[in-house]
């Protein structure tokens, strides 16, 4: 047999078992496809346009490692080390991708990546399984897990403090009533209602604080959370009550301006919680003012069907690096790790639940110093 005869014969068998291998992959019901050591896309079935919406002719010729359309960029550097790996070693390789449908929505699959070789020709064979469903649940189940320890974490915190305060007002009423000396003295009746307040006062936390762990249940049941309500001042008069209430050592002073009247009766989709929503930003301007008179001037505005709602004070400020983690779970240095009843990632999340947007900037501009600008955006209901 000459030279060219072998060669032919090569081509003959190798063109047999291409054929073969091709009926084969059309027949496998999930999505296959058959890829070079370059990555370029040899053979594939229907399952591809089943998966993501494009047809074969579409795909095929095609380097995988070019398709951004269905790849998201950032996975690419990960599957070109996977596939050399498998060329490198004869190892099977699994993976799970995102990818991009045609219509533009995501859908995770999960990749068997093995090593094929037909005479002295390595390939790379993929198999795609699609993962959505089993990943979103995975997603929704480390979400319902990172607020269940947010939570757990927020009311040991906050609980831990509020029983350390009992115990010392505890403590001062004891000795008070035990030292005779200072129960004939001219303050001993100030003493005690001083106790007194600081007693009822972190009582009073303590109850509010369990009732924000209940309100908190409803972020993960929206249509519990959300029910059309009025934006108005009684809304906020609730919270600035509390809060004047609450602090005994500042004199405060928080007007509250409707850029328009039509403001006392818009309608957003909100529930009881903005009402703790209020509260945080209010305690939070107050706690982190070094001023004798705290100033928070509370502005509402109507621009393009979005209902403005900002809270600008007189305090410390906010530096652009705290900026960045302000809303982050678990950030402790703008709040001193002292508790607030329900944190700044919270209350980002009960704004997000109403479809709202929720920002943080500078009062002055340029200057952080000069206090800050707690900006909510509210859709209205329609």
């Amino acid at each position: 047999m000459s030279k060219i005869q072998f060669e032919d014969k090569i081509k003959i068998e190798f063109n047999s078992e291409r054929e073969f291998l091709y009926s084969i992959v059309q027949s496998i019901p999930c999505t296959v496809i058959l890829i070079s050591r370059e990555g370029t896309i040899l053979m594939l079935n229907k399952g591809m346009f089943d998966l993501v919406g494009y047809s074969v002719n579409q795909i095929l010729g095609q380097n995988i490692f070019n398709l951004i359309k269905i790849i998201k960029k950032e996975s690419i550097t990960e599957i070109t080390n996977k596939f050399k790996n498998v060329l490198d070693t004869g190892k099977t390789c699994l993976m799970e991708l995102e990818i991009i449908g045609i219509n533009g929505d995501n859908e995770w699959v999960k990749v068997f990546a093995s090593l094929m070789q037909l005479k002295q020709e390595k390939f790379i064979l993929l198999f795609l399984e699609t993962i959505t469903e089993k990943k979103n649940i995975e997603i929704k189940l480390d979400k319902t897990l990172d607020d269940l320890r947010m939570t757990t974490d927020l009311l040991t915190h906050d609980m831990g403090n509020i029983f350390q305060n009992l115990y010392m007002s505890l403590y001062m009423s004891d000795l008070y009533h035990k030292d005779g000396k200072h129960s004939s003295s001219d303050n001993y009746n100030t003493k005690i209602q001083e106790i007194s307040k600081i007693f009822n006062n972190q009582v009073d936390k303590g109850i509010r604080l369990i009732s924000n762990m209940r309100n908190l249940r409803d972020i993960h049941n929206k249509m519990s959370l959300i029910t059309i309500k009025e934006i108005r001042f009684e809304y906020l008069k609730e919270s600035i009550d509390y809060i004047v209430k609450s602090v005994q050592n500042k004199k405060i002073q928080i007007p509250v301006i409707f850029i328009d009247k039509i403001l006392y009766h818009l309608k957003v989709n909100t529930s009881k919680l903005l009402i703790d929503v209020f509260e945080n930003i209010l305690f939070n301007a107050v706690k982190h003012n070094s001023n004798n008179t705290v100033i928070i001037i509370i502005r509402f505005e109507l621009i393009e069907n979005n209902i403005i709602i900002e809270f600008q004070d007189n305090g410390v400020g906010i530096s652009n690096e705290q900026k960045k983690e302000l809303f982050k779970e678990h950030y402790k240095k703008y709040t001193d790790g002292k508790g607030m009843g329900i944190g700044l990632s919270v209350i980002k999340k009960i704004i997000e639940s109403y479809g709202g947007l929720i920002d943080i900037k500078n009062n002055i501009k340029g200057d952080y110093t000069k206090g800050s600008n707690f900006i909510i955006i509210l859709p209205e209901s329609l």
